[in-house]
């Protein structure tokens, strides 16, 4: 488990602090100096500091981009008590919007003019709320599924959930051509602002879904989106209340934007609470080994040598059983083939021999070597035949080898053979 909010740094005492401030001064500026009726700020002392503030702080969020730990893996488990009560406000949200969206796709079929209020042609204007209608009711389904969902990767929260990030998409391009707002008003490029940083945001969200997470860039538009939608909402419900005149597009978009600052500030902050993914790394340590195991047994295997299990280890089944038949097959061809090489040798060599007993025979009657004669020559191989004569007693028939005895002049001893 990490420790609370320790992967975040500084980022959330800056993040609270730069969101706090900036909201209050533009609730200042709302209320002193803005005229409610142009929706334009007749002092922008106020609100300039303010909107640098805000720059600023932005360009500090992205930051986290690169200063953020690249290597954090987390169980994305956002199914918790705490993310209930904010899914149901952005799904009352959308819900009030949606109704609004239906009602003006009447007001403008009812009204059969070729170009409508918002300068623009009626196919075009239609073809806009309509799609936001339609990507709102799916997005209404998205918040249904991470409420009941409990899964981590969930292929249908993550297709419903490119729906959302559509939503607000297309929600930021009707408030570009609405002109219920000057086309240059403050609040409404705010508003844009906010709407297109909620549909990044809901985009890496979309990617939790699918186990792709990109955790430095979910909280560093985190960060961003629910900055931007705190300094769009509050103030402007602020102003409501007091004056009693909308300053945005419609007070139904104030309360979604609303919505959306709890949704995303609670995600930002759970998000320092998740555990730390250690199965996965153990799962891909597992993996290492195996696969080094695989390798050094198919080594093995080429190298023709067994492998020995260490001390501690487990002796594995380096062949299947029909592999291990085949191999001893092939070891007993190996040996039948140096056996009867053996014999072919064998055999080879007495028929040399053979036909060296052969010329001694033609040398010696070449020479006239009569029976009883006697020649100096080599201690010939002695070959015995056993055979039993007539009263049961062994003999042998042998090629006889004589030695004459040594003389008392110290002669040589000659050794004779009979033939």
């Amino acid at each position: 488990m990490y420790n609370k909010y320790k992967i975040f740094g500084i980022y959330i005492p800056f993040f609270l602090l730069a969101t706090g401030l900036t909201t209050l001064l533009r609730c200042l500026a709302v209320i002193l100096d803005l005229n409610v009726i142009s929706g334009y700020f007749e002092d922008k002392v106020i609100i300039s500091i303010s909107n640098y503030l805000l720059l600023c702080a932005i360009v500090f969020f992205l930051s986290y981009l690169v200063i953020g730990k690249s290597d954090m893996k987390f169980i994305p488990d956002f199914f918790t008590p705490k993310t209930y009560f904010p899914t149901a406000l952005v799904w009352l949200g959308e819900l009030f919007v949606i109704f609004y969206f239906v009602r003006e796709w009447i007001k403008v079929n009812k009204a059969g003019s070729n170009i409508d209020k918002y300068g623009q042609s009626t196919a075009m204007t239609l073809i806009i709320i309509s799609a936001c209608i339609i990507f709102g009711i799916l997005s209404l389904i998205h918040l249904v599924f991470n409420v009941l969902d409990e899964r981590i990767s969930s292929a249908k929260r993550a297709n419903f959930g490119i729906f959302t990030v559509l939503f607000f998409a297309f929600y930021a391009i009707y408030l570009y051509f609405s002109t219920d707002l000057p086309i240059n008003s403050p609040n409404k490029i705010l508003d844009q602002m906010a709407y297109l940083s909620a549909s990044v945001f809901f985009l890496y969200e979309t990617r939790l879904s699918i186990g792709r997470e990109k955790w430095r860039e979910y909280i560093s538009f985190g960060f961003i989106a629910s900055a931007l939608t705190a300094y769009s909402s509050i103030p402007t419900l602020l102003i409501y209340f007091i004056k009693g005149k909308c300053i945005s597009n419609n007070i139904y978009e104030t309360v979604l934007t609303l919505a959306l600052f709890v949704y995303i500030t609670m995600r930002i902050l759970l998000t320092g609470e998740l555990k730390a993914d250690k199965e996965n790394k153990v799962v891909s340590q597992i993996i290492q080994i195996a696969e080094k195991r695989s390798s050094e047994i198919i080594q093995d295997i080429n190298d023709e040598v067994p492998y020995q299990s260490t001390a501690g280890e487990e002796q594995q089944q380096d062949t299947t059983d029909e592999q291990q038949e085949e191999t001893a097959s092939d070891d007993y061809d190996d040996r039948q083939i140096t056996f009867s090489d053996i014999i072919m040798e064998e055999n080879k060599l007495l028929n040399q021999q053979a036909e060296l007993d052969k010329e001694e025979e033609f040398e010696y009657g070449e020479l006239g070597i009569q029976e009883g004669d006697t020649v100096e020559q080599p201690e010939p191989t002695v070959r015995k035949d056993t055979r039993e004569n007539e009263d049961g007693e062994d003999f042998a028939e042998t090629d006889d080898i004589e030695k004459s005895d040594t003389s008392n002049d110290g002669e040589e001893a000659e050794r004779k053979e009979s033939i």
